[in-house]
């Protein structure tokens, strides 16, 4: 008897331990979850967009990124299960700025505002990498629904010089730098290399990226050009050009 209910005992154990292994390798499914890496508020919601606006607009246009990014949210507070539309003018409030764009606040993340963030692309030529000034308006471009803190005063960068990284930086980035940083064109692009902003008293030499290549700034990886203008430090002037001249 004991030998019968040791033999169960392992059946029972074994099954379990597969029930176990399914169950996780089931959850892992790339269909099943979102990318751990993703920003929350880059998954759309489904919600309809607001027909009959009851005019209590609860929102807030935080900020524009350098890649040209504007966030914020936008809703209705009588009806949050409605999304609003968001509306953006450039160089001036209604009236006398130029229309940018409108998106629809509709994006997950967390907190209330859940399910009506905003993440608008602005046109290509406001990411010229001077001052800008962008409105954003609630529901409809009217001077009663304008979200604050609007004007939202920023410079973004257009992506100029991909080719050339992948090309000339990459390799370098792919065999010295892997050991410490997951680095990749863009966070390159709106790091290190954008500190300081050129429209302020960033050059191709005084860049962040620049001065940790050469040793000007600590870094723990130590430094690989014997000069700015030697090796590696010689192709990330010339791709700091390429991007901001």
């Amino acid at each position: 008897m004991k030998a019968r209910y040791s033999w169960y005992t392992i059946l029972f154990l074994a099954f379990s331990s597969m029930t176990v292994l399914f169950t996780n390798c089931a959850g892992s499914h790339p269909d099943t979850i979102i990318d751990p890496n993703a920003s929350s508020a880059e998954v759309e919601s489904n919600m309809e967009v607001v027909t009959e606006f009851s005019g209590k607009l609860s929102a807030s246009f935080q900020y524009v990124s350098t890649d040209g990014k504007a966030w914020g949210y936008a809703l209705d507070s009588q009806n949050k299960t409605k999304a609003l539309k968001v509306i953006f003018y450039a160089g001036g409030p209604i009236g006398t700025g130029t229309y940018a764009g409108e998106i629809v606040a509709k994006e997950s993340g967390v907190g209330p505002n859940a399910g009506h963030y905003f993440n608008f692309k602005v046109p290509p030529e406001l990411a010229n990498g001077q001052y800008q000034k962008l409105w954003a308006y609630g529901h409809e471009a009217k001077p009663e629904y304008l979200i604050k803190p609007s004007p939202v005063t920023f410079v973004s960068y257009n992506q100029k010089a991909e080719d050339y990284y992948n090309q000339n930086i990459a390799p370098f980035v792919n065999s010295q730098c892997v050991r410490c940083h997951t680095w990749t064109y863009q966070s390159l692009m709106y790091g290190p290399l954008l500190n300081p902003l050129p429209v302020s008293t960033g050059t191709a030499t005084s860049n962040r990226f620049m001065r940790k290549m050469n040793g000007q700034d600590n870094h723990n990886g130590g430094a690989f050009c014997n000069s700015a203008n030697d090796g590696a430090c010689a192709l990330i002037q010339n791709w700091w050009r390429a991007e901001f001249q």
